[in-house]
């Protein structure tokens, strides 16, 4: 065979190969998008049999059969139907109900009150209807599980909010005498869309609002985190999935968030001893950076929460300027210390600060005197030199930080004052060998076991958003 028939015969059979697999690709089905209303459980039927201008029962069913889908659906499963759905405002909802019956929709605007109400059979379980008014000023119900907290004592505010959930008719929320256990909402009087949500985000940014938060939460919520996911941060030293959500949406911010828009913060020692009551406050703080890592997200659901598919975490260690830091075991259930030596730090105490940028590479910060500005998360404990040796030592814990990119402090040091340091460091040298020789003893039985500054951190797991 000649090479110019070779090469048509392979040609010949590349060309076969190619419209047999193409054949076959079409042979199977497109993946489709599935129908916007499919989350709610409801087929195009039931859809078909509900109606508005009803007036609104505790013991309405498909009010129920709506909540308890909005409480068992993810999140991320929420905001994926969300997305199906596309923008739609609250005027296409009342004018087309139809269109929208038992689709996810989202609704932004102000909260404006809030109506508990008990239902179930022995009306032990609370539902809570907030009236939202979005940005063209038109009315809507929200009916949730759950609020706030800071919200259970008011029935008036004013706050900025999203719920994304199921539409399920247009109500009519007027008082009716032939209606037993009507829900009323005494300020809407005509047809009102309701909207079945698992959870209201809360976004507080009116220093003069009666509800109040801490300024630095206000700070965050104006870059768009949600303030209401803060009271489900797990205690546990570890990043939860309840946790992840909120790290995610921190970080976004902290991209954002300027130098001078962070209020006075408070030593980072505070958020040792309340750390509930210190999530989102703000701190600033300097140190040496120990090690600078970059971390690479796995999670699509993150990255979309985010922006971007990595981040850095800095080990940075903070003088402590004379003080004493002492960790010892959780006590026990009878409220006694578990018997093991503590953990003393008597010079500086790490710090881990998750951030979305470095101003410089890795390899120029590294081992630079730093200042941090950011916001506190919650602690975290990890296994230290001390504790992997003593299985009674306990764990170090150390707040982790959300900031913003560090800022590196240059020293710019004078030659002579150089030379003149090292002159008083060897002259020091043997003064301070001689006092560590009598006091070792006395520090023994006093702070326990000292712990290395060499000890650093593993990376953070942190788990899927959910």
């Amino acid at each position: 065979m000649s090479f110019t028939q070779a090469t048509k015969a392979a040609a010949l059979t590349t060309t076969t190969w190619l419209n047999l697999l193409l054949f076959v690709l079409s042979c199977v089905p497109a993946v489709q998008d599935p129908l916007p209303h499919e989350l709610s459980g409801y087929t195009a039927d039931e859809i078909f049999s509900l109606t508005d201008e009803r007036p609104l029962a505790e013991n309405d069913p498909d009010v129920f059969r709506l909540l308890e889908r909005a409480i068992g659906s993810s999140t991320p499963t929420i905001n994926r139907f969300k997305k199906i759905t596309g923008p739609v405002t609250l005027n296409q909802i009342a004018n087309s109900p139809h269109d929208f019956r038992c689709h996810v929709v989202e609704v932004a605007g102000r909260a404006k009150s809030i109506h508990e109400f008990r239902i179930g059979n022995e009306k032990q379980r609370p539902m809570f209807l907030v009236h939202v008014v979005d940005q063209q000023e038109k009315d809507c119900i929200v009916c949730l599980p759950t609020i706030p907290e800071l919200w259970r004592q008011q029935t008036t505010i004013d706050e900025s909010v999203k719920a994304a959930g199921f539409f399920l008719a247009n109500f009519d929320l007027k008082p009716d005498p032939n209606v037993a256990n009507q829900m009323v909402v005494p300020e809407l009087i005509d047809n009102t869309p309701l909207i079945v949500a698992k959870k209201m985000q809360w976004y507080p940014t009116d220093p003069e609002s009666k509800i109040q938060v801490k300024p630095s939460q206000r700070v965050l919520a104006k870059h768009g985190v949600d303030i209401s996911i803060m009271e489900h941060v797990s205690p546990e030293h570890r990043l939860m999935a309840e946790d992840s959500e909120l790290f995610y949406q921190m970080l976004a911010a902290c991209r954002n968030v300027q130098r001078n828009q962070i209020p006075a913060s408070k030593p980072f020692t505070h958020c040792l001893k309340q750390p509930r009551n210190c999530i989102g406050e703000a701190l600033y703080f300097t140190g040496q950076l120990r090690r600078a890592t970059q971390v690479q997200i796995e999670d699509p659901i993150a990255i979309e929460t985010f922006g971007q598919d990595y981040y850095y975490q800095l080990d940075v260690f903070v003088p402590l300027d004379h003080q004493q830091i002492v960790i010892r075991n959780p006590a026990n259930k009878s409220g006694n210390q578990s018997e093991s030596n503590p953990i003393v730090h008597e010079n500086r105490y790490p710090i881990i600060v998750c951030v979305p940028s470095l101003p410089v590479s890795v390899a120029d910060i590294w081992k630079q005197k730093v200042a941090i500005n950011g916001f506190f998360l919650k602690l975290w404990d990890y296994e230290s030199g001390v504790s992997s040796q003593d299985p009674n030592a306990p764990k170090q814990i150390s707040p982790l930080v959300i900031g913003l990119p560090p800022q590196v402090i240059q020293t710019g040091e004078n030659p002579l004052n150089i030379w003149i340091a090292m002159a008083a460091i060897v002259g020091f040298c043997g003064l301070g060998f001689f006092l560590w020789l009598i006091s070792a003893d006395r520090r023994k039985s006093i702070s326990g076991v000292s712990r290395s500054s060499d000890d650093l951190p593993d990376e953070i797991e942190i788990p899927s958003i959910d």
